[in-house]
């Protein structure tokens, strides 16, 4: 059934009586950058690969192939879109097994096919993000640089990092309480032996200037049927099972993840079982055990996990049940929003909206619910991504781009990477680069820590001016995402989609640009001192030389440490200082 729609043409396709099928669509290809699908570590440009629309595992969700947001959407620099709306596994194989063809192909008997046409790439995305739900405008505090530590060992080491950050002068808004926190896993209660007496400790941090966000998953610690629950998570896991408010496996049992969860909850013997948000009243059963940390003044949550989930793993299908009747094939793509509303509606319940959720998994519509989503553990250096290795900086810098041209306006990766641990001095300064050159910066990942200040002074130094410039830029960042939430103009666009008549625009993939008016190249290479640069047409002014440059050009221009690429179109009002 072929239809005109508000935004484009829609193309309803179903085989009658088929509970299972193959569809594919297939449209000629072009000479166009094809961007979208989603977050993407091997670069916003997807022609010439196979992008698949689920994660791939095996056997961890933190493994070389992370699609954590998968995102069914494809623009072209040609001005036309293609959304498949469905609720099924499939891949994008975009000009990579016939340079001639594009072709998505989906599991299921029923699949709604979108078309876009706009000779403005941008005001396609915006149409499938209206389309698709407008993103959430997280709260302006959050826009200011962010720190944190993979672990803190105890409340006074937390209070040593936030009164450092004031004494370096380096400003900062929100610290987060990463795992291990809580007494028993997900129980919602601050351990007290490594934070003692929470209450004052979150006291100081707010007369500091500090709010303050919690780790957290969709799980409860399972304990076998009739055994005795030994802490407050396995008790809420018994209560949960008796309500029916779990994921179930193929033989009616609550479905338990087969990683040991020892690692990221930081609790020996800990073991995940899936909460089922689609189940009546799991998600209200859920909120309370966030209320603790909420009254106590804690104002939002990282939310990690939840693509677990998956159609198969290790080849064969999950089996999984949910209240609703779906399994895991369909429920696959909404589960992540169940969980983040859960954690919304807490917020809005006892913290009166002021509330932030950094989240790891979406899928298509998800950008309603959540704030900003969080990549997961990036490599800490400066490899590229691939479809086989997640990749470090350039990877990061992809992921933001190609969320914003999936309808995901706000994206944070962790300033330093995450695996590896503690990233050299220049892969933390250059990564500072970019996240201040970007709408959202956080600073944290593996390792003891990525303070500035435990390198050398000029490192904290360099840090705290990057952070500033960030701070400086908010105002302008926040009228960017907050537009996007008006009417889904894409914040952050590559060179193809918003100089589609540009030829030279597709020779610099790491040069975005924010807003209209705002071009920034950051240093995605060891050892660079200087970065060659795509100029887009129009007059550009550096931020640091003041140097004029008119595109379209490619011209290599200085870069040091601590003095990014970064360029103002000429006329344009930016720069305010953030009060």
């Amino acid at each position: 059934h072929v239809a005109q729609a508000e935004r484009g043409v829609t193309v309803r396709v179903e085989v009658p009586g088929a509970e299972v099928a193959l569809l594919r669509f297939n449209f000629a290809s072009d000479d166009g950058a094809y961007h979208g699908l989603g977050e993407q570590f091997a670069g916003a440009e997807a022609r010439g690969r196979v992008v698949p629309m689920q994660l791939q595992t095996g056997g961890t969700t933190s493994g070389t192939n992370e699609q954590h947001v998968p995102i069914p959407f494809l623009v072209s620099s040609k001005g036309y879109g293609i959304f498949v709306e469905t609720r099924e596994a499939g891949a994008f194989d975009v000009a990579s097994s016939s340079p001639d063809l594009v072709r998505a192909t989906f599991e299921g008997a029923r699949a709604t096919l979108h078309l876009y046409e706009n000779a403005d790439p941008l005001r396609v995305v915006a149409d499938y993000t209206r389309d698709t739900g407008l993103p959430r405008l997280p709260p302006r505090w959050s826009f200011a640089p962010q720190q944190w530590r993979n672990v803190w060992r105890s409340g006074e080491e937390m209070l040593e990092d936030a009164r450092r950050l004031r004494s370096e002068g380096i400003p900062t808004t929100t610290m987060w309480i990463d795992n291990p926190w809580q007494v028993s896993y997900n129980d919602g209660r601050i351990d007290e032996a490594r934070f003692p007496n929470p209450a004052m400790l979150l006291q100081t941090l707010a007369s500091l200037g500090y709010r303050v966000i919690f780790w957290s998953t969709p799980f409860l610690d399972a304990v076998p049927e009739g055994a005795q629950p030994m802490n407050e998570a396995e008790r809420l896991f018994v209560t949960a099972r008796e309500r029916g408010f779990l994921v179930r496996a193929s033989n009616n049992t609550p479905y338990v993840s087969p990683t040991r969860f020892f690692s990221p909850s930081g609790m020996s013997d800990a073991f995940g079982a899936l909460v089922d948000f689609s189940a009546p009243g799991a998600s209200r059963f859920f909120e309370e055990t966030l209320r603790h940390t909420i009254e106590l003044g804690g104002r939002g949550y990282k939310l990690d996990y939840a693509e677990d989930v998956l159609p198969e793993l290790a080849g064969r299908r999950t089996g999984l049940r949910f209240a609703n009747g779906e399994s895991e094939r369909t429920q696959r793509w909404f589960y992540p929003q169940g969980y983040h509303g859960a954690y919304r509606a807490a917020l809005d319940r006892w913290a009166n909206g002021d509330g932030f959720t950094l989240v790891r998994a979406s899928s298509w519509g998800g950008q309603r619910v959540c704030d900003i989503i969080w990549p997961g553990d990036l490599d800490n250096d400066f490899r590229p991504g691939t479809d086989g290795q997640v990749g470090g900086l350039p990877a990061a810098v992809s992921a933001l781009i190609s969320l914003s041209e999936s309808g995901f306006p706000s994206f944070a990766s962790d300033t330093g990477g995450y695996r590896g641990g503690r990233p050299t001095r220049e892969a933390l300064l250059r990564w500072a680069e970019h996240t201040a050159m970007s709408p959202f910066m956080q600073l944290g990942g593996g390792g003891e820590s990525h303070n500035p200040w435990t390198y050398d002074a000029e490192a904290s130094a360099t840090y705290r001016e990057l952070a500033r410039l960030h701070n400086q830029l908010v105002p302008y960042f926040y009228a960017q995402v907050r537009r996007a939430s008006v009417d889904g103009t894409p914040p952050v666009r590559s060179l193809p989609l918003a100089f589609p008549n540009d030829p030279g625009a597709r020779n610099d993939p790491f040069t975005y640009l924010i807003g209209d008016d705002l071009l920034a190249a950051p240093v995605v290479t060891a050892g660079a001192t200087r970065r060659r640069v795509h100029f887009p047409p129009g007059q550009w002014v550096g931020w640091y030389t003041g140097a004029r440059f008119t595109g379209p050009a490619d011209l290599d221009v200085p870069a040091p440490i601590g003095q990014p690429p970064l360029f103002v179109r000429v006329g344009a009002a930016v720069g305010a200082v953030w009060m």
